[in-house]
């Protein structure tokens, strides 16, 4: 079996793939439960392990033997970016898994993480760029950080309906920063689609399911792409 771990800004995830390539189990830690995920490690049994992080690993990690994700690992696709060496794992791991999941179309791969991310792929197996723009939470942190005011809005993964005219300061918050999001990346949406006829959309990450309740376009929401993708890299390097 092969073991997938994705370390993201907050939260360590775990995907074991059998020998045809099907998730057979999934599990999430946040980053801080060190003991949890190192008791997790040892009570697992895989031949292979692949690691994309966006922090430093813990030591126990010493322990094993498996690949790092980064600029430099051989991959199934093309880099058409400018500036390679600061392309980060997760979003290399999308990519290929979009390449993986929807082969030989145009693919725009949307994050919905800390940051919301847009990663192209075209038909021709080679990621061409996208965006980086601060996520749901970080939006709402910001205004309660850089203002005297306004207060810290926490959202809710399972919010459906955000009011356009906000008739307190709270609605007017998440007015302003969830429609706001809404209208930003169906924006971007459309302008990939008036480039590309033949265009894939791909929603995925922590924050997919409010995306996927408000967006007027037409996606396919995977929360497990990334992990497709690190499988797929895994086996194409060992």
């Amino acid at each position: 079996m092969n073991l997938i771990v994705d370390i993201g800004n907050t939260r360590s995830k775990f995907f074991l793939f059998d020998s045809k390539d099907k998730i057979i189990e999934k599990s999430i830690f946040m980053n801080q439960d060190e003991k949890k995920i190192e008791g997790y490690l040892k009570s697992i049994a895989f031949k292979k392990m692949i690691v994309s992080t966006t922090k430093k690993l813990p030591q126990f990690f010493s322990n094993y033997t498996f690949l790092e994700l980064n600029n430099k690992t051989p991959i199934p696709i093309k880099i058409n970016y400018a500036t390679p060496k600061t392309l980060g794992s997760d979003r290399i791991a999308l990519a290929v898994g979009a390449f993986t999941r929807f082969p030989n179309k145009n693919c725009l791969i949307i994050g919905t993480g800390t940051c919301i991310t847009t990663n192209f792929i075209d038909e021709k197996a080679t990621y061409q760029g996208g965006s980086i723009a601060p996520g749901l939470t970080l939006r709402l942190q910001s205004l309660h950080t850089f203002t005297d005011m306004l207060p810290l809005i926490e959202h809710k993964k399972d919010e459906k309906e955000f009011d356009l005219i906000g008739k307190s300061t709270k609605d007017s918050i998440k007015s302003g920063v969830f429609n706001g999001a809404f209208a930003e990346i169906d924006g971007i949406i459309y302008r990939y689609m008036q480039n590309y006829k033949d265009l894939t959309v791909i929603l995925t990450g922590g924050d997919q399911e409010i995306f996927a309740k408000n967006l007027k376009s037409i996606i396919f929401a995977n929360s497990n792409i990334q992990a497709l993708g690190l499988n797929r890299i895994l086996n194409y390097n060992v």
